[in-house]
């Protein structure tokens, strides 16, 4: 019975991945309107470590316990990861939307992890692999340049985007070789990024008005993205090569503009349209063959 729930877990982790990964940068840039970065990143990690500590004490409550019998190279690692993807990538992601760079042009640099993955995983994917990633890449860029949201260009929102994307690449690698299940990798990851934003934020300021659009922007961010989507990560990153995992980021802007179109009704145009079905086709491809 588990083995037949964790293979249909394994099935359904991308998309729900997708559907909740993609909604991040909407909830970013409505909670920014109300509150400064590093405060904003603090109550999503001590919102998100709280979470994770009440799933501790009803599903793994041997989970403490078993941190005790890590080396020191697992603890290090496990730290690596917490500041690379919690910490590194989201300062540099919040970042990147409060300096004003235009989804198009963010969600273009992020779209570079697929091709960065297997170089510093050292992963052999082959000439044909690469060929497939970088057909994905162009479909990418197709249907942003489709939507026309590439309008604003800011120099400090693209250097943050594209420190953003090293952090999350490496971070996934790392977390890749972290032997620590769901759990308890997650666990720690806001460990260390609650106590990093806590210092900065006693170092600044904290600035935050509590209004309707903060409270549910932090609700979305803490219970869907960085509980819900980083759980299924960590787990497709078990399970996984993390070029397969990293492959999934192409998507991303698909299912955003997806999601415009059934919620907004926004206009899909040709070149949007045409550059989404390059991407579904080459992850298709790519994860059959890699």
């Amino acid at each position: 019975m588990w083995q037949n729930n964790r293979l249909d877990l394994a099935r359904m982790a991308p998309l729900l991945f997708l559907l909740m990964w993609g909604s991040g940068a909407i909830f970013v840039k409505a909670g920014l309107q109300e509150a400064s970065v590093l405060s904003f990143l603090l109550v999503r990690s001590l919102g998100a470590l709280l979470v994770m500590i009440l799933m501790v004490v009803i599903f793994k409550k041997g989970e403490v316990r078993s941190f005790q019998l890590l080396t020191w190279k697992s603890w290090l690692n496990i730290v690596l990861v917490g500041i690379f993807l919690q910490v590194l990538y989201q300062g540099f992601f919040f970042s990147s939307i409060a300096y004003g760079l235009s989804p198009g042009m963010l969600a273009i640099v992020l779209g570079c992890q697929p091709l960065l993955t297997p170089l510093l995983a050292f992963e052999r994917i082959g000439v044909k692999g690469y060929c497939v990633l970088l057909f994905g890449f162009t479909g990418l860029v197709i249907a942003i340049l489709g939507g026309g949201k590439i309008d604003v260009i800011t120099l400090p929102g693209v250097i943050s985007a594209l420190l953003a994307v090293l952090a999350m690449t490496i971070g996934t690698i790392l977390q890749k070789r972290t032997h620590v299940n769901v759990i308890g990798s997650v666990l720690a990851q806001y460990c260390v990024s609650s106590f990093v934003f806590t210092i900065a934020v006693l170092l600044f300021s904290f600035e935050v008005n509590p209004s309707l659009q903060f409270v549910f922007s932090a609700i979305w961010m803490i219970l869907v993205v960085s509980v819900g989507a980083i759980l299924l990560l960590v787990f497709m990153l078990n399970n996984d090569k993390a070029s397969k995992v990293a492959a999934l980021f192409f998507l991303v802007p698909v299912i955003t503009y997806t999601l415009d179109y059934l919620v907004y009704d926004t206009p899909v145009t040709l070149m949007t349209f045409g550059g989404g079905i390059m991407v579904v086709a080459s992850l298709l491809t790519y994860r059959k063959i890699a």
